[in-house]
């Protein structure tokens, strides 16, 4: 009996044990200086007794919430930028209930205000601080390995404050080295900063269509309904005259079987115009016939059977004199609010350089320039604008007056600045190039009205001929990812991000791709503002000396009429010197100029070629045998400029250019 009893205690002590007391554990984080929300600040709260951590993010208003059991409790509260905050403290089931912590960070006093991903080592010399620059390299195992480069020094001056400093360092992008050396000015604590600093990124998913359409599948897909765009029925038509010249800024419009036009757009420097279907709604195709029709002087020219982009690029020759627009206007939409702080003053200059160079670069274009900054609803202003003009100092002075404030909530006024940009600036007639680049670090508003201003003037843009080049700042995440990438698609733009190399701004998110090369930002930006412009002459001259110094990856022209791409890992004598011999190359294609016909041997173990315009879309896809040695690639029908040989050797891409005239 007495063991009965035992046992019906102990199952009755069993169902009514009193409940473990929960703490609920919350509060918010700020900068302690601007009293500004901190976004994605990690709090990080460690058990002394049991050793367990728990961890969690601040929302967009700085907060965050944590549940505690009682004990003792070490927390860190860390952000990238600023000085780690720790306290510990016991948690008392008997006096607290809820704990609120009003956490203020302060940033960190960096010496070297523009730090990179390398690794640097300090010491003190005579009043100055030598810094050794290393380079990473990820390898497949995952192991760091580091190499020294040249340790430039970084003078102070007798208060102690730092004085700029040049430094360089190797261009690293997520699969590894892009091999390209870059240098920019280290801004100091006193120094004003400077272009060349911001590192960025670039995909343009055109080139990479295959793998767009398989991250939209997989990856991105949560994204298509969130927003509610799909770019994936494709049509892409060339355009020409009867000598090949491609014909630019060309109305083009889609209509589908029932004969509603559905799509409008107008043909790049390349001849070629992107037009979609279905894009809002996501469904398949209508059955039966698509029409392109492009209207030049007045007159409609009609493809009445287009396929689709899977099927093949439209071609349509058009009797027409070879057409040379000179207009070319540039928009740079840029958020101003204060979560733009870490990064804005960084853009300005960079955007101020671009500005620069590609004025002096072409002198011959008539060169318009506009901007407008914006913020969001209840802040001191919604947009503020300069409007396109061809005084491009009067745009400089307007962007440098700029400064981030307000803002707070996430999500931002993107679609007003569209609105501004794109439906009441005065884009001209008669383009070689209209660009908007929109600079951001935040979504925009996800309500009703707000989708349907945002499909409005993406649409908009593509029936100007406006492309869309969004450049993201951090902030970033993966549906804004989705959404700023799908108006890229649908207006003919490429999608730009900045990376973390430059040491500038708080985390930059990885974009969803294969591989990609990290660029200085106003490098980069260059480089697609010349892509955008670049056109062969009517006479079939094609001076490419501006897409020479910006390119990168090109092979060593031996001659004239050959082009080789030299192996990168050549052999070498007993003695450790480099040797070239006859047949230590992958790949050799001539002539160059082509007139038509390319012709390539193949020196190594390649599948697949491919034909990419200068804008980097994928224009002809070449299967090679594993016993072929030798491929004739006829580009009869593609209009004079410049072009991309591309292959994929060792597990990575590389490309070759050259010139194609009729």
């Amino acid at each position: 009996m007495k063991y009965l009893i035992i046992f019906f205690f102990s199952i009755w002590g069993l169902f009514n044990k009193s409940p473990e007391t929960k703490i609920l554990f919350k509060g918010s984080v700020k900068d302690k200086a601007t009293k500004e929300a901190l976004i994605a600040c990690e709090v990080s709260v460690k058990n002394l007794t049991s050793g367990a951590t728990f961890k969690t993010l601040t929302d967009t208003k700085g907060n965050f919430e944590l549940t505690l059991t009682p004990g003792k409790f070490k927390v860190n509260y860390n952000y990238i930028g600023y000085n780690t905050f720790s306290e510990s403290y016991n948690v008392n089931p008997k006096k607290d209930t809820v704990i609120n912590k009003k956490i203020f960070l302060a940033k960190k006093k960096r010496i070297i205000e523009d730090s990179t991903i390398v690794k640097i080592d300090e010491k003190k010399l005579e009043g100055t601080i030598a810094v050794e620059v290393m380079k990473f390299t990820p390898s497949r195992g995952g192991a760091k390995d580091y190499y020294a480069s040249p340790a430039p020094s970084l003078s102070y001056t007798s208060s102690g404050s730092a004085t700029s400093a040049a430094m360089s360092f190797e261009d690293i992008s997520s699969e590894g080295v892009s091999g390209d050396r870059v240098t920019y000015a280290s801004g100091g604590i006193n120094s004003d900063v400077k272009a060349g600093t911001l590192t960025a990124g670039e995909i343009n998913d055109f080139s990479k269509w295959s793998l767009w359409e398989d991250l939209s599948k997989g990856e991105l897909n949560s994204f298509i309904t969130y927003w509610g765009i799909l770019p994936k029925h494709r049509f892409s038509v060339q355009i020409t005259n009867e000598s090949k010249s491609p014909l630019t800024d060309i109305k083009v419009i889609l209509k589908d079987p029932f004969g509603k036009a559905i799509w409008q757009s107008h043909t790049d420097n390349t001849g070629k115009a992107e037009l979609w279907a279905n894009l809002y709604d996501s469904t398949d195709l209508i059955k039966g016939k698509y029409t392109l029709e492009a209207i030049y002087n007045g007159k409609i020219f009609t493809i009445k059977d287009a396929s689709a982009f899977n099927q093949g690029i439209n071609k349509l020759v058009i009797p027409a004199a070879c057409k040379q627009p000179l207009n070319m206007d540039i928009v740079f939409a840029v958020d101003a609010t204060g979560s733009m702080g870490d990064e804005i003053r960084y853009l300005q200059a960079e955007l101020y350089d671009v500005i620069e160079k590609v004025k002096q670069g072409n002198p011959g274009l008539n060169l318009n320039m506009g901007s407008v900054f914006y913020r969001d609803k209840e802040d001191a202003y919604l947009t503020v604008q300069q409007d396109l003009t061809s005084d491009i100092s009067k745009v400089m002075d307007f962007m440098k007056a700029q400064s981030a404030d307000g803002g707070g909530d996430e999500p931002e006024g993107v679609d007003a600045a569209m609105e501004v940009a794109i439906g009441k600036f005065k884009w001209r007639e008669d383009s070689r190039a209209r660009v908007m680049f929109l600079v951001l670090d935040a979504s925009p508003h996800h309500d009703k009205e707000t989708m349907e201003k945002l499909n409005k003037y993406t649409i908009m843009a593509a029936e100007k001929g406006i492309r869309i080049v969004p450049i993201v700042c951090s902030g970033i995440d993966k549906a804004s990812e989705y959404l700023m990438r799908s108006m890229a698609l649908a207006t003919n733009g490429n999608y730009i991000f900045l990376t973390d190399h430059s040491g500038i701004g708080d985390k930059h998110i990885a974009p969803s791709t294969d591989k990609f090369d990290v660029e200085t930002l106003n490098i980069l930006l260059i480089r697609l503002s010349q892509q955008y412009i670049f056109m062969p002459e009517c006479n079939q001259t094609v001076n490419t000396a501006r897409i020479d110094s910006l390119q990168h990856n090109q092979p060593e022209s031996t001659n004239k009429d050959s082009s080789f791409v030299q192996n990168p890992n050549p052999a070498k004598d007993s003695t450790g010197t480099v040797y070239n011999k006859p047949d230590d190359w992958f790949l050799k294609y001539y002539p160059n100029p082509c007139r038509g016909i390319l012709k390539v041997e193949i020196n190594a173990s390649i599948s697949e070629l491919y034909i990419a315009d200068i804008n980097g879309k994928l224009l002809m896809k070449i299967p090679v045998a594993s016993d072929e040695h030798y491929k004739e690639i006829d580009l009869t029908n593609y209009p004079a400029g410049v072009y991309f040989l591309r292959y994929c050797v060792d597990g990575k891409f590389k490309s070759g250019k050259f010139v194609l005239v009729h």
